[in-house]
């Protein structure tokens, strides 16, 4: 069954500024991680809960992080972009998102 997606309103901010050709290559990504959620990797340590997707676009390696609340079928992505910051920011942002998502 194929999840809804949502997204943090950072996130939505985040792909405005991008290229659209590296807009599109992330709505097809999240398109597959809606198909399957658990077609990205599971973090421990700070960040667990997160789920990462990588894929490249041209040549770059970018990064989706998503939370997956398998009872409402949704899948919330938190994060998006390079690796360079992403885990940072997403520390910053999934660590109130996972308590919330427990309950």
């Amino acid at each position: 069954m194929k999840y809804s997606v949502s997204a943090l309103p950072k996130v939505n901010r985040i792909k405005k500024k991008l290229h659209v050709a590296l807009q599109k290559a992330i709505n097809d990504e999240v398109e597959k991680i809606a198909e399957n959620p658990y077609i990205g990797e599971p973090k421990r340590g700070d960040l667990v809960g997160v789920w990462v997707h990588k894929f490249k676009h041209h040549g770059l390696l970018y990064l989706i992080g998503y939370l997956i609340d398998d009872k409402a079928k949704i899948v919330i992505l938190v994060g998006v972009g390079p690796r360079e910051n992403l885990y940072r920011d997403l520390k910053k942002v999934s660590a109130p998102l996972v308590l919330a998502s427990a309950y």
